[in-house]
């Protein structure tokens, strides 16, 4: 079978091309052949290595998708319970006065600073949430006396 080739003639130093036929020499190889496999050689190398930099690319497009859906999905599930309260009372309830509605932003600051929290501690590793580090009871007796009956784990 015959291969088709074509004829190059590159210009090469004098102590390249010494050293070309010296190592052609030594292996029993044409020069040709040595330069082929140079350049095969190079040729591997050069799609290895923008294999490896797509795979580090993907690889971090991978880890900024993976902490942001773990942020977001910390966003929902404190959410989920705060508007399923909200869709199911604030359709009952008349219109609040000064004190609740002082009482209301607060629950809301709250709400927030610990939302914040949350997404503090993914973004730290923690796998915990805040409040579980916490062996203060003062503060859950405080918030049960604020939070309206009914509407408690177990009230």
């Amino acid at each position: 079978m015959r291969h088709e080739r074509s004829r190059q003639r590159p210009l090469l130093s004098a102590t390249a091309s010494r050293s070309l036929a010296a190592l052609a020499a030594a292996e029993r190889r044409s020069p040709s052949a040595l330069v082929k496999e140079l350049i095969d050689d190079a040729r591997r190398r050069r799609a290895s290595t923008e294999g490896d930099r797509v795979n580090d690319i993907l690889d971090r497009l991978h880890r900024e998708v993976t902490a942001s859906r773990s942020e977001v999905l910390v966003a929902v599930s404190a959410l989920y319970p705060f508007m399923r309260l909200l869709m199911s009372y604030t359709a009952f309830l008349p219109r609040p006065g000064e004190e609740q509605e002082a009482l209301g932003e607060e629950r809301f600051r709250m709400f927030v600073a610990a939302v914040g929290q949350l997404i503090e501690a993914r973004v730290r590793g923690c796998q915990r949430c805040p409040d579980e580090d916490d062996d203060d009871d003062d503060d859950d007796d405080e918030r049960k006396a604020r939070r309206p009956p009914g509407l408690g784990h177990g009230d």
